[in-house]
């Protein structure tokens, strides 16, 4: 079989292996978990390491860029984003800068992470006893908080399992699931306040209706994938899956299918 080298790191401990274009590693200095944080990209092992970025983190950290894939976002610009252990902190690792941003507050496992045009927006849990829910908005190491307004068909635990965000120059987006109809709400002042909520997919009269969505910030350019889902029995059964995708150059005003 192939040959198995091993690059020692003596000084300090492996936080993560960040994927991308340019993959790096995140380290923390001595022991994990560990205050001060490193990036560097991955070189062969007889190479030293390279050039490092350091960012120092309000709580010590052990694990970053944890497993669920709603735990990280990929930028356009090549920023990769991704939550610490204990949902407290944002780390964003670029090829020439590493930047910690603390949250403040625990960001459980069914939270979900997007981002774009050099933010990352992330969508906190729906409280049963609430009638808002939370967005984050992390914009150069900056923390804004604003309330969601989501509509009377809105479900905790619908809301939770199907949130999506994007982000898009001059717009932050939030998007969900309401009984069958795929809701979305726009702040245009970096996530310090969101809009009333608005449609960009509906239940059908042949039965169908909007059981997911994803949002994706291309540039200027939002798209919108929703999955629509019918079924040919009130038991849920033999049921089909259809994908719609939209995209919107306004951010979000208006939106026409591909």
């Amino acid at each position: 079989g192939r040959e198995v080298t091993v690059r020692e790191l003596p000084g300090y401990g492996l936080l993560s292996i960040v994927p991308g274009a340019d993959p790096q590693l995140l380290l923390g200095k001595d022991a994990l978990p560990a205050h001060v944080l490193f990036s560097t990209r991955i070189l062969p092992p007889e190479e030293p390491l390279g050039m490092m970025n350091t960012a120092t983190s309000e709580k010590m950290v052990a694990t970053a860029f944890r497993a669920s894939p709603k735990f990280f976002c990929a930028g356009a610009d090549g920023a990769q984003y991704g939550i610490t252990d204990r949902g407290l902190n944002l780390v964003t690792v670029r090829p020439a800068s590493l930047e910690i941003a603390f949250l403040k507050v625990d960001v459980p496992e069914e939270c979900y992470v997007g981002c774009g045009e050099g933010s990352a927006v992330i969508t906190l849990p729906f409280q049963t006893d609430r009638i808002f829910t939370t967005a984050l908005t992390v914009r150069g190491g900056e923390v804004e908080g604003a309330k969601v307004a989501t509509t009377s068909g809105t479900h905790v635990e619908e809301y939770n399992r199907t949130s999506a965000t994007a982000v898009v120059p001059g717009a932050v987006i939030v998007a969900w699931i309401a009984e069958g109809y795929a809701m979305y709400v726009v702040s245009k002042n970096w996530g310090t306040e969101f809009g009333a909520p608005n449609l960009v997919g509906e239940a059908k009269a042949d039965g169908s209706r909007i059981s997911g969505v994803k949002l994706v910030g291309l540039g200027s350019r939002l798209l919108a994938v929703v999955a629509r889902e019918i079924c040919q029995d009130s038991a849920g059964k033999s049921c089909a899956t259809s994908f719609e995708a939209l995209v919107s150059d306004d951010a979000a005003k208006t939106w026409k299918a591909l």
